[in-house]
């Protein structure tokens, strides 16, 4: 779902919109169970570039807990507590992500879209070291 919330007067495109999406998952075959975004854009943030765009998002991908049960019972019959031990299986629950972007509409067909990611717990192994994800999007069209 989005919806814009606010609006600039000399340009109705530009303003707040707020975003929500949720996706659910048989939790009898999928190993990530559910998944939930929230976020905020901004177009046109600058009168002067009203095709650009900030974006802020918020996420949880949400592990199975049938999977962690199977990666805490593989552990325990290869005898296994140290999660430093190569054979460890890492036992899984929820990686949480924090994006911050900018849409440079640079001409109507090249924009850039430089983006910031704070991944916490990657792959919903709490014994993962956060991670900073540093990346730039180049988008042409023809």
């Amino acid at each position: 779902m989005l919806q814009q919330v606010t609006a600039v007067k000399d340009n109705p495109r530009r303003g707040l919109s707020l975003f929500w999406h949720m996706s659910l998952n048989d939790r009898n075959t999928a190993t990530m169970d559910y998944q939930s975004q929230i976020g905020a854009i901004y177009k046109g943030p600058f009168a002067s570039r009203p095709r650009d765009f900030v974006g802020l998002g918020f996420s949880k991908m949400h592990i199975n807990g049938s999977v962690a049960k199977r990666y805490r019972l593989l552990n325990e019959g290869k005898g296994i507590e140290d999660d430093t031990n190569p054979a460890y299986s890492p036992v899984r629950s929820a990686e949480y992500v924090t994006e911050l972007n900018h849409n440079v509409a640079i001409t109507p067909w090249f924009t850039l879209r430089p983006n910031v990611q704070l991944l916490a717990h990657p792959g919903g192994a709490e014994n993962v070291k956060d991670a900073w994800v540093f990346s730039t999007q180049v988008m042409l069209r023809f």
